[in-house]
């Protein structure tokens, strides 16, 4: 037992260490719009128009508790990117252990490198840009504990209360609870001939609480007269919906820039390649990888869908069961071949990918720091434009209102 320990506090700091070198440049300072208008607002008004607003209580309790302990935006963030990577570590550890106990393995490294890819996938780096990070994190591990108590642990009850826990947190990560309820079944392996009516149970369950989630979010905004994010417009729906299956196909190939280009097509291929080549021995296996890529797209169309009518852009932290489909894929191969040769090709694979999904991660980070600069000389810019104007006119100027599109050559010419 005491080594077991050990062994998970060696694998909790070196992971905690990879994901805080990946994000060590959000911790020493980030900034988004969300940011700005929390800067405007305050702690007490953003929690109550905008995160309660949009049914994401645990966030605007969050928020809430950093106003009475007096934490000024800046340093929250910076606690809640160390919060988040430690949740994310701990959301790792948590599906290593599951993993583990499911394939009666012994083996730690292997399934510690399939869980990173799974779990911290391509699409968590998104995450990390916003103060409830941590709430989003817990959210992952919130849906993945609800899938793994129905269908493990045969545990209804439960299950459906982590969910609406979960959606409370954020709804933005639900495709994570779909996608885990097929690969947990078919991680089962029990030859089971009600298969796909056990999964269209948990899910016609998992849709309760998501009708829970609208209705308190339709009733806040009726009762306080805000604008949710229920008030989505059906013309923007049908419109935007034509465009799903190009927005699917940009997403493999490129994998909304998260990843280097190509690569998750490319790993897609490959495993589908390695399982047609046992399809003779283990014909089983190439049809659950086939089970786990249609369901990891069809689980991020709903919120594609519905976010495409509330106008806003599809970003990675909306596509986790994309993210996680080379991780599943590997794991399952993994876990259904004996041969040693087979296995040592998937962890060879898995190396490679995550070096790739590493290196893209830091890419993305710098980009989006570079964006952070951008905002800054602008700022810069019209603070001196501002001055300027204060002299000639001898006149103080407290607000700036852009009429207009901003572009670098209309701030030289005019305010």
């Amino acid at each position: 037992m005491k080594n077991k320990i050990y062994k998970n506090i060696i694998y909790f700091i070196t992971i905690f260490i990879i994901i805080l070198i990946i994000c060590l440049e959000f911790i020493k300072g980030f900034a988004l719009i969300d940011h700005y208008n929390m800067y405007n607002k305050g702690y007490i008004r953003y929690a109550t128009e905008e995160f309660f607003k949009d049914g994401r209580i645990f966030s605007g309790l969050y928020i809430l508790i950093a106003n009475l302990l007096n934490i000024k935006i800046n340093h929250l963030y910076i606690i809640s990117s160390i919060l988040g990577i430690c949740v994310i570590t701990l959301n790792i550890l948590y599906f290593k252990e599951i993993l583990k106990r499911k394939c009666n393995s012994k083996e730690d490294w292997i399934w510690l490198i399939l869980s990173l890819i799974t779990v911290f996938n391509w699409t968590c780096v998104n995450n990390m840009c916003y103060i409830e990070a941590p709430i989003i994190a817990l959210s992952i591990f919130l849906y993945i504990y609800s899938a793994k108590k129905i269908i493990l642990d045969k545990s209804i009850k439960i299950s459906f209360i982590t969910l609406i826990i979960g959606l409370f947190c954020y709804q933005g990560t639900i495709s994570t609870y779909f996608s885990m309820i097929v690969f947990f079944e078919l991680l089962n392996n029990e030859n089971r001939s009600d298969t796909i009516k056990n999964i269209l149970k948990c899910y016609l369950l998992g849709i309760i609480p998501i009708i829970i989630n609208f209705i308190f979010i339709k009733t806040y905004g009726n009762l306080f007269n805000l604008t949710t994010r229920t008030d989505i417009s059906l013309d923007k729906i049908i419109y935007n919906t034509k465009n799903i299956g190009k927005s699917i196909i940009q997403i493999l190939l490129y994998s909304n820039l998260e990843l280097p280009r190509y690569i998750l097509v490319i790993f897609m291929i490959f495993i589908l390649a390695i399982a047609a080549l046992n399809i003779k021995n283990e014909k089983k296996v190439l049809l659950k990888i086939l089970w786990i890529y249609i369901i990891d797209i069809i689980a991020c169309i709903p919120l594609m869908i519905y976010f495409y009518g509330s106008d806003i852009v599809i970003s990675g932290r909306m596509l986790w069961s994309m993210g996680a489909i080379i991780g599943m894929s590997l794991i399952i191969f993994y876990s259904d071949f004996e041969d040693k040769n087979w296995k040592n090709i998937v962890i060879f694979a898995s190396i490679i990918y995550t070096s790739c999904m590493l290196y893209g991660m830091n890419n993305l980070i710098y980009r989006y720091k570079a964006g952070n600069e951008i905002d800054r000389s602008i700022c810069e810019e019209l603070d001196q434009l501002r001055l300027k104007v204060e002299k000639e006119e001898k006149k103080n100027i407290d607000k700036i209102i852009i009429k207009e599109e901003y572009t670098r050559k209309w701030i030289t010419n005019e305010i």
